[in-house]
């Protein structure tokens, strides 16, 4: 049974650029690197080869042909092979044609029960081609998946984030599944397969290979294309509250109720004397080399006089 760990490469965001015309990244030139959370979704594929031997873990991408040596260095990881999706039909590709070219991928490969990506990527941040990849497949998606707990050839169960908690789910197979950072270690590159590797060809497919339609490919099958660029400017900082627990929890329902980037949701009735408040809070998380905006729902029981 396969298992495909679709992962991107992706520009180093010091020496990347921007086509203002076409509203493209640039990434001939720059170098290129693995997605950060591509590395969590490959790290759960082949734990789940930890749990199943006879599981085939499929490393697949979609770039340009001078990233095939860079494709290549994941055989180190303990990978068993490796695709490398590459023609000019496929430039400029938005998460839409991504997703369709990619799924023409999934289906040449064949026997594919498990299909791993990171839940979104560096340069683009959309987390759409996960759950079209899914809907394209005709598969069930887990998205943010923490850590796989079971798996077989029938079913899989995985520790699941979302605004409620974590939560374990299963599912029967086939499905997607989006990796979200965790505290998830990831494995370090091994001799064995390294000196291994050297013996390992990347199998590179053009649109013809994966028997892709080019109108659905590239720009021309893209729904969406940029029109603007700004740079984003300013970042808010932290702020560090001072004094004895009680100043501390004042300072920071005053905070929230500023409106400081959170909406404070008072419930109308207490219980023994608190009152329950549930918090929305707009924070900044730094995370892959970038900022992103995250939405955290915080209940807090806070004791009022």
């Amino acid at each position: 049974m396969n298992i495909v760990v679709c992962v991107k490469p992706v520009p180093d965001r010091e020496k990347m650029y921007v086509d203002k015309e076409k509203g493209v990244l640039v990434r001939n030139g720059a170098d290129m690197v693995i997605n950060e959370l591509d590395y969590y979704a490959l790290e759960l594929g082949l734990r789940c080869k930890d749990m199943q031997k006879d599981f085939n873990v499929l490393v697949l991408s979609m770039a340009n042909h001078n990233c095939i040596n860079l494709i290549r260095s994941l055989y180190g990881y303990g990978v068993d092979d490796a695709v490398l999706l590459s023609d000019k039909a496929f430039q400029g590709s938005d998460t839409l044609a991504t997703s369709y070219v990619l799924s023409c991928g999934i289906r040449k490969i064949g026997e594919c029960k498990i299909i791993l990506c990171g839940c979104e990527s560096s340069d683009g941040c959309t987390a759409q081609v996960g759950p079209n990849l899914a809907q394209r497949l005709g598969m069930k998606l887990l998205a943010n998946v923490l850590s796989i707990q079971y798996v077989d050839e029938k079913k899989i169960q995985v520790q699941q984030i979302d605004y409620q908690g974590i939560k374990i789910v299963e599912a029967s197979l086939p499905v997607v599944i989006t990796a979200v950072s965790s505290e998830l270690k990831i494995r370090t590159k091994k001799i064995k397969f390294i000196l291994e590797a050297q013996n390992k060809d990347v199998s590179v497919w053009n649109a013809q290979d994966i028997h892709a339609d080019c109108a659905q490919c590239g720009l021309s099958g893209s729904a969406t294309q940029v029109k603007s660029m700004h740079v984003k400017v300013g970042i808010q900082t932290g702020v560090m509250i001072d004094g004895d627990q009680e100043e501390k929890v004042e300072q920071f329902i005053s905070y929230l109720k500023n409106g400081k980037g959170c909406n404070l949701y008072h419930q109308n009735f207490t219980d023994e004397g608190r009152t329950l408040y549930w918090v929305k809070v707009r924070l900044k998380k730094a995370e892959y080399g970038s900022f992103q905006n995250l939405l955290i729902l915080i209940s807090l029981m806070l004791y009022m006089n």
